[in-house]
């Protein structure tokens, strides 16, 4: 029998128009191009967490209906190493071999270049940092990153470049994620994952863990999982949608849909759970699809103590203070 556990967090939160948002925290503008000669940039794309996802329904083309609040992390990050060449070939290795082929990066390349015509000769080197299936974004993140580049060495070689709503279009063609990470501020996402709506998120005050248990979990599978089992017998981390919206500019309920079935499938990661609540977590609440959890504390030493439990498991966790 699963328990009840509500997670609340006194977490301001604000609207505020995606037309005045500027792009930040990947440094890609104002690159010095010279033609003929290679150049080499080194970028270190960051992932994110859900501080909130209620699946709403699944359509007929098998894409699910969602709202979500994304709040982006600069750690952990890949590394991604980009060499501009004289030529016109793309090039890609990883320091994980199996995600070399069909990599959302080449994705992003070839979107970007048939929409533009513009196609710069790229050898990319991704180091694979952001835990793979672990509902943290890792791979949106590098796509983006790559679009932003892409973008800003078209226009420093005098091309045409997409302005920030286009480049958010593109974004979605190559991934539901990839949009957020070229935003790369907190918003309200809905539709499938291709809305987003900025907010303002205030953290403040806040200690937190991220949890990134070595353990993999496939969101095609999470979703199938959820299909089949839509009545929600069992809730883990929140309240029911509507009071979840009505309590939105007040009090904010961490909540996510897939711990429905993340939490029952793999029993360590809902036991992980019931560990930090009772060692002093105020909240912790899965990410994406997992296996990552994002963990609240009201006071250094309750972070510490956690981290210190968390060290015997050998489980990799990264510490944040707000």
């Amino acid at each position: 029998m699963y328990s009840v556990i509500i997670d609340v967090l006194n977490i301001k939160i604000t609207n505020i128009p995606i037309t005045n948002t500027p792009i930040t925290n990947t440094p890609i503008t104002n690159i010095p191009i010279t033609r003929n000669v290679k150049k080499k940039y080194l970028f270190r794309p960051g992932c994110k967490v859900n501080l909130y996802l209620n699946i709403i329904s699944r359509l007929d083309n098998g894409y699910h209906l969602l709202e979500s609040l994304f709040y982006p992390l600069t750690t952990p990050f890949d590394e991604l190493s980009i060499e501009v060449t004289t030529g016109k070939e793309f090039t890609l290795k990883c320091s994980d071999p199996s995600l070399t082929n069909e990599n959302i990066l080449e994705k992003a390349y070839l979107a970007y270049g048939r929409r533009t015509g513009f196609w710069p000769g790229l050898n990319i080197y991704l180091r694979k940092k952001i835990p793979i299936g672990a509902g943290l974004g890792g791979g949106s993140s590098d796509a983006a990153c790559l679009l932003k580049f892409l973008n800003s060495l078209a226009a420093a070689a005098g091309n045409m470049a997409f302005s920030q709503e286009d480049l958010l279009a593109l974004g979605t063609e190559v991934g539901a994620d990839v949009p957020f990470f070229i935003l790369n501020s907190p918003a309200w996402v809905t539709g499938i994952g291709d809305k987003l709506r900025p907010e303002k998120v205030s953290l403040a005050g806040w200690y937190a863990l991220l949890i990134c248990p070595k353990i993999h979990i496939s969101t095609a599978w999470a979703y199938r999982a959820w299909d089949k089992k839509q009545k929600k017998d069992y809730l883990l981390t929140g309240a029911g949608r509507e009071d979840n919206r009505t309590s939105f500019t007040r009090t904010f309920v961490l909540y996510n849909s897939f711990e429905q079935v993340v939490l029952r499938e793999f029993r360590q990661l809902y036991d992980l759970k019931l560990t930090m609540i009772r060692n002093g977590a105020s909240a912790v609440v899965l990410s994406g699809s997992g296996s990552s959890m994002m963990a609240f504390f009201r006071r250094a030493e309750l972070q510490e103590q956690a981290s210190l439990i968390l060290n015997q498991l050998s489980i990799p966790f990264y510490k944040y203070h707000f």
